[in-house]
Formats: C-alpha cells, sequence, structure tokens
C-alpha cells in the first residue's frame, strides 16, 4: 500500500522512482532508449478552488484511471508524481514514440469533459501540459534523475506557452 497513492490508487512517486531507475539501468545495460513525460493538469487550481476539494480529488481519480488505460506496455508506468502532476516511464521508446504517447494522454484527459464553471459564460475545461524527454542511456553517462528534469523542464516551457502564447522556450 505504500507504493500507490491513496487517492487514485495508482503508483506514488516513490514506487516510480524505484521503477523507473531499475529501467534506466536496464536501457543502459541493452542499449535502448527510455523515455520520460511529465504530465500537468490545466485548470485543476480553479476547479479545486471553484467546485471544492471533494471534485477536485475526483479529478484526480479520473485522470489517473484515463491516463493508466493508456498504458499498453507492461514496462510503461503511470504515477502520480504529486498535487496534480503525473510521470510516465516508457521503457524502449523513443523521442517521436513518447511525443505519440503523451498526445495520447492529453486527449485522454480532455475527453473527460471535467469542467470548471459549467454555469457561467467563461466555463473551461481541464485538460493537460506535457513535458517529454527520451535518451539511449550508456553505463558511463546518463541519469535517470537528469532525464526527469529535462522533461520537467519541458512542461513548464510548454505550460509558459499555453498561458502566454508567442513566449519562447528552450529547445
Amino acid at each position: 500500500m505504500a507504493l500507490y497513492d491513496g487517492l487514485t490508487g495508482i503508483p506514488n512517486r516513490r514506487h516510480f522512482d524505484h521503477e523507473f531507475d531499475r529501467e534506466f539501468r536496464r536501457s543502459a545495460r541493452v542499449g535502448q532508449p527510455i523515455a520520460a513525460i511529465m504530465l500537468d493538469l490545466d485548470n485543476f487550481k480553479p476547479l479545486n478552488d471553484t467546485e471544492g476539494h471533494d471534485a477536485g480529488d475526483a479529478c484526480l481519480a479520473r485522470v489517473a484511471i484515463a491516463l493508466s488505460e493508456q498504458m499498453r506496455r507492461p514496462g510503461d508506468i503511470v504515477a502520480r508524481y504529486g498535487g496534480d502532476e503525473f510521470v510516465v516511464c516508457l521503457p524502449d521508446t523513443d523521442l517521436s514514440g513518447a511525443t505519440k504517447v503523451a498526445a495520447r494522454l492529453c486527449q485522454a484527459v480532455e475527453s473527460l469533459g471535467i469542467g470548471v464553471g459549467e454555469a457561467s459564460e467563461t466555463a473551461y475545461r481541464v485538460g493537460a501540459t506535457v513535458g517529454v524527454a527520451s535518451e539511449v542511456p550508456t553505463a558511463e553517462s546518463g541519469d535517470p534523475v537528469t532525464l526527469l528534469k529535462t522533461a520537467d523542464r519541458a512542461l513548464y516551457q510548454n505550460k509558459v506557452k499555453k498561458v502566454r502564447p508567442g513566449v519562447l522556450g528552450l529547445a
């Protein structure tokens, strides 16, 4: 139980970190790529503030199920990373493949149709922003923490672009 998030029922950050490290080392041994996706919910704070924490908790649980359903291979792992942030490990996946999975994840969240302020003219939906990173680690180079940090930087660059279109992020 200590390895799973009590609210969502999916692996927690502690479990993810252990599994990601294991898969990263395996990827280095066999010379295959590994990818990480960081996913942050858009409009979650307004949902929580407007509709209440019960609605926020229900949203997180529904999102966790939707994301889990997108994991198609035994080594693919989605976990709650903290708050309204999720993380995905995709062994044997290059950047192109991970980008396709990331698009599927965003679509899965959006298709839930979780609304905020349904009765107002300014109603909006909970969506997702992602950051994707992939590499082929070697025994001499590569670090799972660095790969996650790269995905996290990409996530926040994409978040800035969504909030303020036209603002350029790092490559």
